[in-house]
């Protein structure tokens, strides 16, 4: 057993060296990106520096042409950062629920109780993925449309599976259509040969209950 955990481990370990390795190449691409705009917008700005008293149509031209390479580097910023977040995210689940928690708890309308029971830094990083995930939609949902004052977010381990529930006060929900938020969670829990099922919670509300094998007992 000792040499499947240092396996595992071993597992982990690399997994979370190519996370690192994921990060630099899209810091490299970040940089890369906005070194060509910016110079791009530079050479834009100096012709229209020449031309902007002689030649009011040229000019126009290249505000126009410098207004879309703005904008297309406005695009990739965002689709870098994202990537770049998500990565972070990844790296640091436990600092990331936390984050997520606290920029819902801003007042007392709202309150997120979040319990975990273990390290949830160890996990694989696709079961890291879920879970984040899955908390993000169903945080979000919880407020949305459940008009929940009170999200509830459990993480255990139990005979090396994670059980991972998810509940809100919210409004009844008698009658559950699967929308494309869920449809999206039971396709990452299947996926990763879990389990997850949706229904009321008591006395009132909703929740979601997964459970997924994850091969190592890692508790604390």
């Amino acid at each position: 057993m000792t040499k499947v955990e240092q396996l595992q481990d071993y597992s982990n370990q690399i997994k979370e060296l190519t996370l690192i390795e994921e990060r630099q190449r899209i810091s490299q691409n970040l940089h890369d990106m906005l070194g060509h705009s910016l110079i791009g917008l530079r050479l834009h700005l100096d012709a229209l520096n020449q031309f902007i008293d002689t030649d009011p149509k040229k000019s126009h031209q290249i505000l126009d042409k410098s207004k879309g390479i703005i904008d297309h580097s406005l695009v990739e910023l965002r689709e870098t950062v994202n990537e770049l977040k998500e990565t972070k995210e990844l790296a640091d689940l436990n600092s990331a629920l936390e984050e997520l928690g606290n920029s819902i708890s801003v007042t007392d309308k709202v309150k997120v109780n979040l319990q975990k029971y273990f390290d949830v830094n160890r996990l694989d990083i696709s079961v890291k993925d879920l879970i984040y995930k899955t908390s993000q939609e169903f945080i979000t949902n919880s407020i949305k449309h459940g008009q929940s004052s009170l999200i509830t977010i459990k993480l255990r381990l139990k005979n090396q599976t994670l059980i991972f529930n998810l509940s809100n006060n919210g409004l009844d929900a008698n009658n559950i259509v699967a929308s494309n938020g869920l449809k999206g969670i039971e396709h990452r829990v299947k996926n990763l040969n879990g389990t997850v099922s949706f229904s009321s919670n008591q006395p009132s509300g909703f929740k979601t209950d997964i459970t997924i094998p994850i091969g190592v007992k890692i508790n604390d």
